[in-house]
């Protein structure tokens, strides 16, 4: 994160009302958001302004102009009509001209930068997500393509509207020692942050003279207060932040925000994004289709799912009225009227071509299954969620390069069009869970499974461990260290796994061996699972079939076997 933009809500307020006032009435040619590379896109009259929300980057930058279409839906002819920021909050919102905006078009853009969890939405009518860049479970805060999006929780500290006045200014911060009023001013005080709290304390830090509190003040107007700005890079010769006003002497002017971003890349020497084209970058297009494919089922479910029993009693309360009321209604009716159990009256629709008993049997038949999908459909919305939850992780795994070729090449080989299981694709050696620890775990299937885990998906430093003298799985932990063993709670876990996934499994104590991979060879003509270790040692667990329930982690149960 040292190479990464940072952002704070002051930092945020000055940059919205930057673009606001620089790209008011600009025309909107097309928006895209590249979720693999975590870029947002938006393509305008002159150029293209591109915004990096990967939080291990970040910055924001004018490309050149291009027709190309984007991926979000856009209605021709549509300009920006204003840009804002919440007061003391790390998100800003593009809105588009609502005249130009059709069901199913974008209305806004909204870019959240809160901690790491960087991400942007697209919003249609009634504020309804038409995309999301980032879909993963906390980025997204659980909302879904077809969701009304739900804003973070709002700022509480005091001086959003308006910055404090002298009295409240020495009301809060007298009471603390010095040492601990920068810790009281991030907490307390809107648009204070890291980036400005140090200048802003200054000597009032460390000394208990109200005068020095009255100059901390009167830098904190200075700083957080709407006129003037001074857009600049803090640190240019170091991190090159940019910031909209200056609040260090070796601040370098800029003249504007969108020249300090671009000229803070420049002097970080920020690396070229990732060839397109590679295995991880098509095995992370794969998943990404899944996951959009597992989120339009979930809003398909949901949909489905909502009014299912209410559904169900009013059609089976109409069919109860109509048997007991079989001889007003006439073959060829469109709609009877019947007397209700309540005193009143309830219109039934009817089908002409059928006879009054044969409706009140259409209508049990459609209670029935509406009954039927509020018993099941909450069980299939939680797979879904679970599938979707484990393509996102495994797509983490993917970005973060823990993903070896042979699983890498597995993936891009997966329909994008099914979320099910391929029926041709081979199945994965092993299964994989995780330690509480975070480690991931993985064990052998089989005989054959065992030799292709231990020889053909793991690294040399990786934990090998086994059940001593009978037959079972091969395990593998996850361990990247070279010189450092791994934590002894996530190396028990692993032992009790070989444990249970051996034929001691039903024992008290079960001794599992254990040595780095690097250690373990195949003898030559030796059977299926048969190998020889060197360096072994040896830990003594009891199987705890609760333990494997709890670690269990497969994502790619649902989509390689």
């Amino acid at each position: 994160m040292s190479n990464a933009i940072r952002y704070d809500s002051l930092l945020v307020r000055d940059l919205a009302e930057e673009l606001d006032r620089r790209l008011k009435g600009a025309l909107v040619h097309s928006i895209a958001f590249d979720q693999g590379a975590r870029r947002v896109y938006l393509r305008l009259e002159e150029f293209t302004l591109i915004w990096d929300l990967d939080p291990g980057r970040g910055g924001l930058a004018r490309g050149p102009v291009s027709r190309e279409k984007g991926n979000i839906s856009v209605m021709p002819g549509s300009r920006i009509r204003d840009v804002c920021a919440p007061p003391d909050e790390r998100m800003l919102e593009m809105k588009l001209d609502a005249e130009s905006v059709n069901a199913g078009m974008t209305r806004s853009l909204v870019i959240e930068l809160l901690t790491n969890r960087w991400n942007a939405f697209a919003l249609g009518p009634q504020r309804r997500i038409l995309s999301i860049l980032r879909t993963g479970e906390r980025a997204a805060r659980g909302q879904l393509s077809g969701d009304t999006y739900r804003a973070p929780r709002l700022s509480v500290r005091v001086g959003a509207r308006a910055p404090l006045s002298l009295d409240e200014w020495l009301r809060l911060l007298l009471p603390p020692p010095p040492r601990e009023r920068r810790q009281r001013l991030l907490e307390s005080v809107a648009w204070v942050s890291p980036l400005n709290a140090d200048v802003i304390v200054g000597e009032a830090g460390s000394s208990v003279e109200p005068e020095a509190l009255r100059a901390a003040h009167d830098r904190y107007l200075a700083i957080v207060g709407s006129d003037p700005r001074g857009p600049c890079l803090i640190d240019p010769e170091g991190v090159a932040q940019p910031y909209g006003t200056f609040v260090s002497l070796t601040a370098l002017p800029e003249p504007g925000l969108l020249e300090a971003f671009e000229d803070a890349l420049r002097r970080r020497g920020r690396a070229p994004p990732p060839t397109p084209g590679t295995l991880a970058e098509e095995a992370a297009d794969h998943l990404l289709a899944l996951i959009r494919q597992s989120e339009r089922r979930m809003h398909r479910l949901r949909s489905e799912l909502d009014g299912a029993a209410e559904e169900a009693t009013t059609r089976r309360r109409m069919a109860d009225l109509l048997m007991s009321q079989l001889h007003n209604v006439r073959r060829g009716d469109t709609h009877v009227d019947l007397d209700d159990f309540s005193g009143g009256q309830i219109r039934v629709a009817l089908d002409p071509a059928l006879v009054p008993s044969e409706n009140a049997a259409r209508l049990y038949d459609a209670a029935r299954k509406r009954e039927r999908a509020a018993r099941t459909l909450p069980r299939m919305i939680e797979r879904a969620k679970q599938e979707r939850a484990s393509l996102i992780a495994l797509l983490e795994r993917v970005r973060s390069g823990d993903v070896p070729p042979g699983e890498l090449q597995a993936l891009t080989t997966v329909p994008a069009r099914r979320a099910g299981r391929p029926r041709h694709q081979k199945p994965l050696p092993y299964r994989r869970f995780r330690t509480t620890g975070g480690l991931e775990v993985r064990v052998g299937r089989g005989s054959a499974s065992n030799d292709e885990l231990t020889f053909h998906h793991s690294a040399p430093n990786d934990v090998w461990l086994h059940a001593r003298d009978v037959a079972g799985a091969h395990v593998i932990l996850r361990w990247k260290e070279r010189e450092a063993n791994p934590p002894a709670r996530d190396l028990h876990e692993a032992a009790v796994l070989a444990a249970l996934h051996s034929r001691a499994r039903t024992a008290g104590t079960v001794p599992v061996d254990w040595t780095r991979r690097k250690y373990v060879r195949k003898p030559r003509k030796a059977p299926p699972g048969r190998v020889a270790i060197e360096r072994a040692r040896t830990v003594f667990v009891e199987p705890d079939e609760a333990l494997r329930t709890r670690l269990r982690w497969d994502p790619l149960e649902e989509i390689g076997g």
